[in-house]
């Protein structure tokens, strides 16, 4: 697939608006892409979408981020800080993954093969350091 390019930050955060019409309770979305790529604005965009009133931002220190209000629960991961996948039961992830929540995961390598069954990987790149940004949408059993 070729990759979808936005040459403005509205056009970024439609997309975002866009996908989270079909997104459902359960769906696991992988989020990839170098520091700044636009990973939390994305699921800013979908979560506002979705209803949720909730401040949407990097879960890098908590980890995971739950936010409530919207059409559905959404777990937000950042992975960042891991660096093997049995850190993945020890901030109890599995939890989240009840088939309630939609669950997002920023960095996913750092959790092994933690998600290794994902409804959706996004990859977003940057362009030429501005709010132009590319990305290659990958659906399960694509």
């Amino acid at each position: 697939m070729q990759p979808i390019v936005f040459k403005t930050l509205d056009e970024f955060e439609e997309f975002g608006h866009k996908l989270a019409q079909e997104l459902t309770p359960g769906d696991i979305v992988l989020l990839k892409g170098d520091l700044g790529a636009g990973k939390t604005t994305l699921v800013r965009s979908i979560s506002e979408k979705l209803g949720t009133h909730d401040l949407v931002s990097s879960p890098s220190f908590a980890i995971i981020n739950l936010y409530h209000g919207g059409k559905m629960p959404i777990a937000h991961f950042d992975l960042y800080r891991l660096s093997q996948e049995s850190d993945m039961e020890n901030i109890g992830a599995s939890d989240y993954l009840n088939g309630h929540n939609l669950v997002f995961v920023e960095w996913p390598e750092h959790g092994g093969d933690f998600f290794n069954d994902p409804d959706i990987i996004i990859d977003i790149g940057i362009i030429d350091h501005g709010d132009a940004r590319t990305i290659k949408l990958t659906r399960k059993n694509q």
